[in-house]
């Protein structure tokens, strides 16, 4: 492969992982820093925007198709240069394949958005309200178009950990197989798996158990898990230790009610870095913080910076 063909590559891949909601800070920049370079590369990346959005509207699996109707429109490839056209689109085929991201017509009016974590770590997904959403291996959300309009229902295959964005009027629903948690805004782990009881597991904030026809059930508190035995139709609540539970599921790291010391030092100690900071941190100020085991540095120092307003974080070399 030749080294100009290698970089089409893997711009081509991460078009895919931002289009997908899937790409991290570090590459999320990398993509911003090509697309700036050239005006051929940010009209190949606008083509992509296109491709993407025919396939939500309209539901073409025929990549070569929509990539016809959109050349056609944007006047592309005339000239009969080479871009990363083909290449793109061969990764954008896989990955609708593969099963991690498909958009199916489940009727005449809605369509069916599914994301799939075919991957043998977590899979992390941002839905169109901005709320995150960590995959295990085999695991299956899925959603409609309407999605953030009236309220937010995910409907989940398998396990996964939410960290939901508030927003009162818009409730936040995850369905499994035989009842459904309600949220406002909060952090938890849902496990639906048809060969075992289905888990709720609440890391902060507050949820409340329901029917599948909204009847309400109880609520649950942070660090408590609920097991629906469905044989026995009955919920079994129990005090567990949260923190534990998601960094061996997910490598999560998770801060609650933490300074900006407290958060810094967990920075240090998990990354191996060391961290420093420009500005006087507030002592009596208290954050909610997570972040992934394996992040880069960079990327978790860019998300603290972003909360802890009037605060500069530097990684010491």
């Amino acid at each position: 492969m030749k080294k100009t063909d290698m970089k089409d590559d893997v711009m081509g891949r991460l078009i895919v992982s931002r289009m997908s909601g899937t790409i991290n800070a570090d590459d999320d920049a990398v993509l911003d820093s090509w697309i700036e370079e050239a005006e051929e590369n940010k009209a190949v990346y606008d083509e992509y925007v296109a491709i993407d959005r025919r396939f939500r509207s309209t539901g073409e699996h025929s990549v070569e198709d929509a990539l016809k109707k959109v050349h056609e429109r944007a006047g592309i490839g005339k000239s009969g240069k080479k871009t990363i056209s083909m290449t793109v689109a061969a990764v954008f085929v896989l990955l609708c394949i593969s099963g991690a991201m498909i958009w199916q017509k489940e009727d005449n009016e809605s369509w069916k958005h599914r994301i799939t974590n075919v991957d043998n770590s977590a899979m992390h997904y941002v839905l169109p309200d901005g709320s995150d959403v960590w995959l295990r291996p085999g695991s299956e959300i899925s959603y409609n178009e309407d999605f953030n309009v009236s309220d937010r229902t995910v409907t989940l295959d398998g396990e996964a950990y939410f960290d939901v964005i508030s927003d009162p009027g818009c409730p936040f629903y995850v369905v499994a197989d035989d009842f459904k948690v309600k949220v406002l805004g909060t952090v938890f782990n849902v496990r639906n798996c048809r060969d075992s009881n289905v888990e709720v597991l609440l890391a902060k904030g507050s949820v409340s158990m329901q029917t599948l026809s909204g009847q309400n059930l109880f609520c649950l508190k942070p660090g408590q898990k609920a097991v629906y035995q469905a044989q026995l139709q009955s919920f079994d609540i129990s005090e567990i230790p949260v923190e534990n539970i998601l960094l061996l599921k997910y490598g999560i790291i998770s801060l609650t009610n933490a300074s900006v010391d407290e958060i810094v030092a967990s920075i240090e100690q998990e990354l191996g870095v060391k961290v420093s900071y420009d500005g006087e941190a507030d002592p009596r100020k208290r954050y909610n913080f997570n972040f992934q085991s394996g992040s880069s540095p960079e990327s978790v120092v860019e998300l603290l910076g972003f909360i802890c307003t009037g605060l500069t974080f530097n990684i010491q070399k």
